[in-house]
């Protein structure tokens, strides 16, 4: 019990000490927008303790604040935890965005992406606590040269009207035991792959309404070419937007 005790303790204070270290920033015009919305000390450098803060995201702070068109990777977009309210469509001149990180904040962005049709994102991280791929919220929004594998998270419940609509060339991977809802759509995805799930649940599957929209045929995730350890090594971080595996 002592010990335990102490590794909670070790642990909590690696934490303090992590909400305060400033975010190592991938992509400058990201950092620049955040700066701009979150510097509680006015150092020029952003902390997750300051982008937990964070309350809202609005149309000035956000959606068309002057860097939003020059982000390529916007990973630390996941430290955006204490949301309580997204501008709709807020990515929505973001025209140059190929790979970002969602946290728990895209269950607010309604139609996340609508309207934007892109058909850039190369690497999309869905960390777990996802609950719903929203109505249009990814509609023609990835790179149809990319072979984008798309996997989605155990916590996804739901997959809305044309959440991934007009899009091509991607192979889906549920994580989940049991289906999500899936809402079928009029925007088609033009798919030559099968769509793989846990062996377990294979029956589930293809009895849930609406997976093939989403794939040929549905498969056991233990036939998939990237392997069944790549699709379950990490368990709180799910990648939606690998490359397939050659």
């Amino acid at each position: 019990m002592r010990n335990i005790r102490r590794r909670l303790m070790a642990e909590n204070a690696a934490r303090r000490i992590w909400m305060d270290t400033p975010i190592r920033f991938e992509d400058e015009h990201a950092k620049a927008l955040c700066v701009g919305l979150c510097d509680s000390d006015g150092d020029g450098e952003v902390t997750p303790r300051d982008m937990a803060g964070v309350r809202t995201l609005t149309e000035s702070n956000f959606r068309s604040h002057p860097e939003a068109p020059n982000i390529v990777r916007f990973h630390e977009f996941r430290y955006f935890t204490g949301l309580t309210k997204v501008v709709w469509n807020p990515f929505f001149k973001f025209s140059s965005l190929e790979e970002i990180t969602f946290g728990s904040a895209f269950n607010l962005c309604e139609r996340a992406m609508t309207y934007l049709y892109i058909n850039k994102l190369k690497r999309v991280v869905f960390l777990e606590g996802i609950t719903s791929i929203g109505n249009f919220s990814l509609l023609g929004a990835f790179d149809k040269t990319a072979g984008v594998v798309i996997k989605i998270p155990t916590t996804v419940k739901s997959i809305n009207t044309n959440a991934l609509g007009n899009n091509s060339n991607l192979t889906f991977v549920f994580r989940g035991l049991v289906p999500p809802a899936i809402t079928n759509g009029g925007y088609a995805l033009r798919q030559k792959q099968p769509v793989y799930v846990p062996d377990m649940a294979l029956e589930a599957y293809r009895a849930a309404p609406n997976i093939l929209w989403f794939g040929t045929e549905v498969r056991p995730v233990s036939e998939y070419v990237g392997g069944v350890n790549n699709i379950y090594k990490k368990a709180r971080v799910v990648i939606l937007g690998e490359r397939r595996a050659a």
